[in-house]
């Protein structure tokens, strides 16, 4: 077994001098792919980082209750929906802490001298999920049910569209390269395995001849 070890090692080295310039060009485009492999999972752990980053500080979706709801069915109705949607992190903004919030002096005059009721009630959360086809799902389902109560939804679409579209442009740009490098990897060393057998046809039929094995021949 010592002595097929050392044969497999040193037909190796022959072979990396034999043919040094593919053998360079083979371990170049290996360590390339190893290194495109590394980043995409590199990427897929930072894109789930900021993906929950966003979806914990950023992703917030603002419903605006209609002016003639009231704050105490207002914030009934904001209970429910933060209950039927098992979400963990919201806030309830009345009338008044909405009002001060405004930071137009002229639009709080302006809203001051017709009255606090022409401001509504608001009711903020983060939802669990930050796909845009589950927030859009979840949107549609708060708009049936409370399509009486609520006057606006808002929350930021545009964003989590382009952020989707940004992740995905880069994993298919990281899985081409990988799969070109992928490619020529084994184009390269086939055709270093290729030379090699040619080269040394008559010593692979010695060695069968004196019983060794196809594992220590492709070796």
């Amino acid at each position: 077994m010592n002595e097929s070890l050392k044969f497999v090692f040193s037909e190796s080295y022959k072979t990396v001098k034999r043919y040094p310039l593919f053998t360079i060009i083979s371990s170049l485009t290996i360590g390339v792919g190893l290194i495109l492999f590394s980043f995409a999972i590199y990427m897929a752990n930072v894109t789930e980082n900021i993906s929950k980053s966003f979806n914990e500080n950023e992703l917030e979706i603002d419903l605006f209750f209609k002016n003639s709801i009231n704050v105490v069915e207002s914030k009934i109705i904001c209970n429910e929906i933060i209950e039927n949607f098992s979400i963990m992190k919201f806030s309830f903004t009345n009338r008044e802490e909405l009002f001060s919030s405004i930071s137009d002096s002229e639009l709080k005059k302006w809203i001051q001298s017709e009255g606090l009721d022409f401001v509504p009630c608001k009711c903020s959360f983060y939802p669990n999920s930050d796909s845009i086809d589950n927030l859009d799902l979840m949107i549609k389902r708060i708009k049936s049910d409370y399509s009486d109560k609520i006057d606006t939804i808002v929350y930021p679409r545009a964003y989590i569209n382009k952020f989707e579209n940004l992740i995905d442009n880069l994993y298919s740009i990281v899985f081409i390269l990988g799969a070109i490098i992928f490619a020529m990897c084994i184009l390269n060393i086939s055709n270093v395995i290729r030379l090699t057998m040619e080269a040394r046809k008559n010593t692979i039929t010695i060695l069968k001849l004196h019983g060794a094995s196809n594992f220590i021949v492709r070796g």
